[in-house]
């Protein structure tokens, strides 16, 4: 949930260092589906043109492993 990932980012002193947050609020079907991450990557398209094979995502967990 985006608190949780706030809250965590924000004690150790990382939010800053992202662009945007991607929680399970955002997507009708979470991991392991890929949606996730097509709605990460459709955030920063609006922005700016990306592709997938152009980001990084540091999973961990089993499910963010497979989606």
């Amino acid at each position: 949930m985006r608190k949780e990932i706030e809250l965590v980012l924000d004690y150790a002193g990382l939010r800053d260092f992202f662009e945007h947050i991607g929680s399970a609020e955002d997507v009708s079907q979470g991991k392991p589906q890929p949606d996730p991450y097509f709605h990460a990557v459709a955030w920063l398209n609006a922005s700016r043109p990306l592709r997938p094979s152009e980001c990084l995502a540091i999973e961990d967990t089993a499910y963010g492993v497979t989606s």
